[in-house]
């Protein structure tokens, strides 16, 4: 018979803590997001603390339209300094390397609706593939320069992080979850997040912004010695 360990509920033995729960508000669209995922990541493992990680979506801007715009056109409008924005690339693209990202930026085409993907990152996550999915979605955006507003590249992705591609196909052609992901994205601004990515830890303590790995990890110690 093999030993089932220590009972929890027997006198004497040592409650195993329960995980810190983080829930990351963030949008595919904000290469600021993949970097913060990254850290959080890192941050877990640097840590040693045992952490359910929960996604909730966001868009940066509603208004692009499902079919997308071109994006030399929407980065002329939205960032009129092209000189501002080559840095911001410029320190990006530092910053990521040093994560394991390999920002393209150069070969981007697409300004796209995030909606539909945060949609398949819903499903996914109800697989226990959120993270995975959510990790090839941001590499699509910024390595690969696909559309991820297009349905066709969505079901593509999804069948490569191991979800059913037909499903994903079906569902993103009807209105399954429009609802609850627009509930998701009012609540998140009601709860005036206005900037992402947003770090919620346990529902209390907020870190806004792509932090070090080290202010990360010290959060979620000091958090999980609060919440045993």
């Amino acid at each position: 018979m093999t030993d089932p360990g220590p009972d929890a509920s027997a006198p004497g033995a040592i409650a195993q803590p329960r995980p810190v729960r983080v829930d990351m508000v963030s949008d595919i669209a904000c290469p600021w997001c993949w970097l913060g995922l990254r850290r959080l990541l890192g941050a877990i493992d640097a840590s040693g603390v045992a952490v359910t990680v929960q996604l909730h979506p966001f868009q940066l801007d509603p208004s692009i339209p499902a079919q997308g715009r071109d994006w030399s056109d929407y980065a002329r409008e939205r960032f009129p300094d092209p000189a501002r924005m080559a840095q911001a690339r410029a320190m990006l693209e530092s910053l990521g390397a040093a994560e394991g990202i390999d920002f393209a930026f150069a070969s981007r085409r697409h300004a796209s609706n995030t909606f539909d993907a945060h949609r398949l990152i819903r499903w996914a996550q109800g697989q226990s593939k959120g993270i995975a999915m959510k990790e090839r979605l941001f590499r699509a955006t910024f390595t690969e320069a696909l559309d991820v507003g297009d349905r066709g590249v969505l079901s593509g992705l999804a069948g490569d992080v191991g979800l059913d591609r037909r499903l994903v196909a079906d569902l993103l052609a009807s209105d399954a979850d429009v609802a609850a992901t627009r509930h998701e994205m009012d609540t998140a601004r009601r709860a005036s997040v206005n900037g992402v990515p947003t770090f919620v830890i346990e529902g209390r303590w907020g870190v806004t912004g792509a932090q070090d790995v080290a202010i990360l990890a010290d959060a979620l110690a000091r958090v999980a010695g609060l919440v045993r």
